[in-house]
């Protein structure tokens, strides 16, 4: 969702940008995916987080769970599996 953002800061409608986000999710391979995986942890290790916070975030992060995507798709971020959750809500004449 950052590229969501990037984009709708540089004055693109919210759903010019969100098609720009589902795109470009598509296009991403595994390695480029833990790429930006790995840089957006580090952006998150720059804020400042209540303790309770962090800690859950590292349970999160550092339990096994298991894979409930079907092994056909598991490096194909093309798939709609990955860029259809994304959907906007409310009217588009409206910023926050």
């Amino acid at each position: 969702m950052s590229y969501f953002y990037q984009r709708f800061r540089v004055g693109d409608p919210p759903i010019v940008a969100l098609q720009a986000a589902q795109n470009s999710l598509r296009s991403l391979d595994s390695t480029m995916i833990k790429r930006e995986s790995g840089r957006l942890q580090q952006e998150l290790k720059k804020v400042r987080l209540d303790e309770e916070i962090v800690r859950l975030l590292n349970v999160y992060t550092t339990t096994e769970k298991p894979d409930v995507r079907p092994a056909s798709i598991r490096d194909d971020y093309s798939h709609p599996f990955y860029w259809a959750p994304f959907i906007l809500v409310g009217g588009s004449s409206i910023v926050i």
